[in-house]
C-alpha cells in the first residue's frame, strides 16, 4: 500500500494500493485534476444500499459486458438533459433525432405513436 495517513475526516492515500477483498468507503475523491484508476483482473462491482440496509442498485463491470441492476436508470448529457431513460413501465428516448442503424431494419411489435409521418421530398412514404 502506498504511503497512508490518518488526517481530519479521514485517512489519505498517496500512491498505489492494491485491495484485496473489500474496500468500504462513503467517499473517495481525487486530488484536482488527478484521475482516479481503478483496475481489475475479474470484474468492477459497485452497490449501494437503501436505509434499511437492502441493496438498491448494482453497477457490474465486466470484461465484456457492462450490466445494471436499478429500478430507474437514466442518461443525461452535459447540461443535465436527459438523452435515455429506463424504468419496469417505459423506455423514453430525449434526444432530438433518434437514428435506428443496421442491415436489419428495426422491428416494433405493438403499437407506435407520432406527432408528424412523413416522406423525403419526392418520394411515396412507406
Amino acid at each position: 500500500m502506498g504511503q497512508l495517513k490518518i488526517v481530519t475526516g479521514g485517512v489519505r492515500l498517496d500512491g498505489k494500493a492494491f485491495v484485496l477483498d473489500s474496500l468500504i468507503a462513503s467517499s473517495i475523491k481525487s486530488r484536482s485534476y488527478q484521475p482516479i484508476v481503478i483496475e481489475s483482473t475479474k470484474n468492477l462491482t459497485l452497490k449501494s444500499r437503501n436505509k434499511e440496509g437492502y441493496l438498491s442498485s448494482r453497477l457490474v463491470l465486466e470484461n465484456d459486458r457492462l450490466e445494471c441492476l436499478t429500478n430507474n436508470f437514466k442518461i443525461m448529457d452535459d447540461r443535465g438533459s436527459l438523452l435515455f431513460s429506463a424504468n419496469r413501465k417505459e423506455v423514453l428516448v430525449g434526444s432530438e433525432t433518434l437514428h435506428v442503424t443496421g442491415e436489419g431494419g428495426t422491428i416494433l411489435r405493438g403499437s407506435i405513436q407520432t406527432r408528424l409521418v412523413r416522406a423525403e421530398a419526392g418520394h411515396d412514404l412507406r
